[in-house]
């Protein structure tokens, strides 16, 4: 019997583990706010995400453009046909600033650049959200094209973002477009994460509480 139980609390605390991480991980919401661009020129460019003010430092000939970001390229958080967009030499290296936080940012891949194997480094982590077929993710942060024949076109997912920077590999005046959505504020646990971490821990605790009970018999 005490055998059973000690098998059956160490399945239970695997499993506390694992629905631990995921209630924590940070939920991606189901219509997130695009970009309102209001300026771009030059090296800069600025607007509002979800209320929160941005400014993009480092770009080469921006200008604001219209891009297609219906198709099943961009499925995670589609826009219109005609979404509001930033247009930017590829051989630029830049910088995106928030006011404030944001808990889950889409940033929009519209006609990248594959030439060389292309190499977009991000600052902090990424995830491919949808598109992005011709890529891969590698290190965590790097979007690396697979195919030099073939166009970029997806979303990846930034999560808890003030600040990030874009790197590239190469140098090149050809055009390509950008575009932004996302959800103001920190990427919490969900609601009902609180009372997984509260099993969690009694689990845990009645787990040590038996294993002493045995030492001392």
């Amino acid at each position: 019997m005490l055998l059973r139980r000690q098998f059956n609390l160490r399945n239970s605390a695997a499993c506390v583990a694992v629905l631990l991480a995921c209630a924590c991980a940070p939920a991606a919401s189901a219509s997130a706010a695009f970009a309102t661009w209001t300026a771009a020129s030059g090296s800069t460019a600025s607007g509002t995400l979800d209320g929160v003010s941005f400014t993009i430092t480092g770009l080469d000939n921006a200008g604001l453009t219209t891009a297609d970001l219906s198709g099943g390229y961009f499925s995670a958080n589609p826009g219109s046909s005609s979404q509001q967009a930033l247009t930017y030499a590829e051989e630029s290296n830049y910088t995106v600033t928030f006011a404030t936080p944001i808990a889950v940012l889409y940033v929009y891949q519209d006609y990248w650049r594959p030439e060389d194997l292309a190499d977009y480094d991000f600052s902090q982590a990424i995830s491919i959200a949808s598109g992005d077929s011709n890529t891969t993710v590698v290190g965590g942060t790097d979007l690396d094209a697979t195919n030099y024949n073939n166009f970029i076109n997806g979303v990846v997912e930034l999560t808890n973002v003030t600040s990030f920077t874009v790197t590239q590999n190469f140098s090149d005046v050809s055009y390509q477009n950008l575009d932004f959505a996302g959800t103001a504020g920190v990427a919490t646990p969900e609601p009902g994460s609180l009372a997984v971490v509260t099993l969690g821990v009694a689990a845990l605790l009645l787990r040590r509480r038996l294993a002493g009970d045995r030492k001392r018999q």
